[in-house]
């Protein structure tokens, strides 16, 4: 997934979180305003070209709109462009990626503006966390929810134990799929063991042994 389609996603969750009856009215706006703050792109691709004929092919041109439009590139990240409105971005002061090249980060925004506003990625999907890392010598009782960000399934745990071999604590979790199955629907769960540090927890039902 591209860093403009994970962008997309964060936004589309936010506005959803912030007034989903809006989101749901407005759904066909909101999309072409988002779609609106990639449209930089092809400017840039322009911007190139009038770079190579000036500087390599020294034809004419207006020097304060040339010098207008080396600002914009060099500072600007998203632009949305209206009929008499235009949005600017500055670029983001984080921009974290995965060997793939792919938008990464683990608990953290992996794309993050000046502003603080920012974008959760996990190598290339747009997603955010829904609980909380389990943090190095980090008991989690059995019975708590959790979800493998790894692969995006959710389980219970239902045993864990500090374990000699890595230091840490370890779990075996009783997993379900890509959700939790609901009260009326029977479904095997299967069973993985996993270090605790790489659970999401998703209840306060955790403790921390001293």
């Amino acid at each position: 997934m591209r860093v403009e389609s994970c962008v997309e996603s964060q936004i589309f969750q936010d506005l959803g979180r912030i007034d989903p009856d809006y989101l749901d009215n407005q759904y066909e706006e909101v999309s072409k305003l988002i779609r609106s703050l990639f449209t930089l792109g092809n400017f840039f691709c322009r911007g190139c070209m009038f770079d190579f004929c000036i500087s390599e092919l020294k034809l004419q041109y207006d020097r304060q709109k040339w010098q207008v439009i080396q600002e914009l590139m060099q500072q600007c990240d998203f632009v949305a462009m209206f009929e008499n409105v235009c949005f600017v971005c500055d670029r983001p002061i984080k921009l974290s990626l995965d060997s793939q090249n792919q938008l990464h980060a683990e608990w953290e925004y992996a794309l993050q503006f000046a502003d603080d506003y920012g974008v959760y990625a996990y190598h290339g999907v747009g997603e955010r966390p829904e609980g909380e890392k389990c943090t190095n010598d980090q008991y989690i009782k059995p019975g708590t929810k959790v979800r493998l960000p790894s692969t995006g399934e959710y389980g219970i745990v239902a045993h864990c134990w500090y374990s000699e071999e890595i230091y840490d604590y370890d779990c075996y979790v009783a997993f379900y799929g890509t959700s939790f199955p609901d009260e009326k629907t029977y479904c095997k769960p299967y069973i993985f063991r996993y270090t605790a540090t790489s659970l999401e927890i998703l209840e306060k039902n955790k403790q921390k042994i001293t």
